[in-house]
């Protein structure tokens, strides 16, 4: 008896005659590579969503007037002063492009199918659009030289520190995560 289902492949199996028992016996096995391939994929791509939906609701709530952690969020020169000032329109803009990087994984792990019409003439493009996500990402992590990332100059400041312990490590994470995927699938 077989059993169709679109990612996991079940099959009857017949062992070899090594013994009467075993010819006698069959039994329902998944396949273990696509099904592992498939589980991989599925468990970091929500992964990734979550962790988009998570910053893309602090953007937003930034956009919209709140203050909690935005000191930590914004480099400084020093701890009182912001090298950036930061306009609505770019908190704005981030907020929204986390969560197409999360729609962009949700249709990767195939829970949701948004059935966009995409011209052949793109599809190769889009095929290759897919590794820029994780690429922007690892980028962000080795950073500018001086205010980001894991070489960064200015480290003593209030964002400094934040970005050591989390903003760095979690880009990194956000890459490695997106080329697995892709090199799983």
């Amino acid at each position: 008896m077989d059993i169709e289902h679109p990612k996991l492949k079940f099959r009857n199996l017949s062992y070899p005659k090594f013994s009467d028992s075993l010819t006698e016996m069959s039994k329902i096995c998944i396949e273990p590579i696509s099904t592992r391939k498939y589980m991989i994929v599925l468990a970091l791509s929500l992964i990734l969503v979550l962790i988009f939906a998570v910053l893309s609701g602090f953007h937003f709530y930034w956009l919209f007037g709140g203050l909690w952690g935005l000191d930590k969020a914004i480099p400084s020169k020093g701890n009182d002063a912001n090298s950036l000032a930061i306009p609505k329109i770019g908190t704005l803009i981030v907020a929204l492009v986390f969560l197409l990087f999360g729609l962009i994984y949700l249709e990767k792990s195939e829970l949701i199918d948004l059935q966009l019409p995409i011209p052949k003439a793109f599809e190769r493009v889009a095929s290759y659009g897919l590794w820029i996500i994780p690429s922007i990402f690892i980028l962000r992590a080795i950073g500018d030289f001086k205010y980001v990332g894991f070489f960064k100059k200015i480290k003593n400041t209030t964002f400094g520190k934040s970005d050591s312990k989390l903003f760095s490590p979690l880009c990194l994470a956000i890459g490695l995560m997106g080329i697995l995927i892709l090199l799983t699938d």
